[in-house]
């Protein structure tokens, strides 16, 4: 009997059915917890975002939202050979090479593309979030030819990076950490997009120990 074919929505990503998601691909995560204090004093002071509110925030928002979708609401969409499992959408911001100023029409091959980062107002960060940039950054590793790395944002006190780690027990592994100075946050920012592109493990600022991610291509043939 031919397996079902799942259509999974980066935007429509919630608890629900990203836990779902998670378990038909076999994958797990892992958090490490990273208290912060600013000890280098080369360590630039970065202040936290501020949101506008009220109505005027809301047009402001919708209106610059309008100028990307329509270019970008499907850069991310990926089907996942051998797992009968469709990621639809995309994410808020994609950081790749600046060729791409001058060669528009490249951007869906996402040169030299390093992370993503999916942004949310402070009220807007809830679980459901956290699984939509899961999703986001599966379908990212699986277009990408390089490591990539994902964060999912407030801008202000929120600050959660995501990769692929390995694999145990037929599992692989997503690791990710939460940070909430701005400061932190942009050190680690800095780290990924100055590591080499051919680097097998990144140097994370406090976290202690080398991330290392890897490829979810090569982690399911093992």
């Amino acid at each position: 009997m031919k397996a079902q074919h799942k259509r999974y929505f980066h935007s429509k990503t919630n608890a629900r059915n990203g836990t779902a998601l998670l378990q038909a691909l076999k994958i797990q995560l892992f958090v490490h917890l990273v208290p912060f204090t600013i000890r280098n004093p080369d360590t630039a002071y970065i202040e936290a975002f501020k949101w506008e509110t009220g109505q005027n925030g809301v047009l402001l928002e919708e209106k610059q939202r309008q100028r990307y979708l329509k270019k970008s609401h499907d850069i991310l969409s990926v089907n996942i050979s051998g797992k009968n499992i469709e990621l639809v959408g995309s994410t808020d911001l994609l950081i790749m090479s600046a060729d791409v100023k001058e060669f528009p029409h490249c951007v869906d091959l996402l040169p030299d593309v390093r992370m993503l980062i999916e942004v949310k107002r402070p009220d807007k960060i809830i679980k459901g979030a956290f699984y939509q940039t899961i999703s986001e950054l599966i379908a990212l590793d699986y277009r990408a030819n390089g490591l990539v790395v994902a964060l999912l944002t407030d801008a202000t006190s929120y600050w959660q990076f995501f990769w692929v780690s390995n694999k145990s027990n037929d599992h692989v592994s997503i690791k990710n950490v939460t940070l909430t100075q701005p400061s932190a946050a942009f050190a680690i920012i800095r780290a990924i997009l100055t590591q080499s592109p051919k680097a097998h493990e990144i140097s994370l600022p406090w976290l202690g120990e080398p991330a290392k991610p890897h490829k979810l291509r090569q982690l399911w043939r093992k």
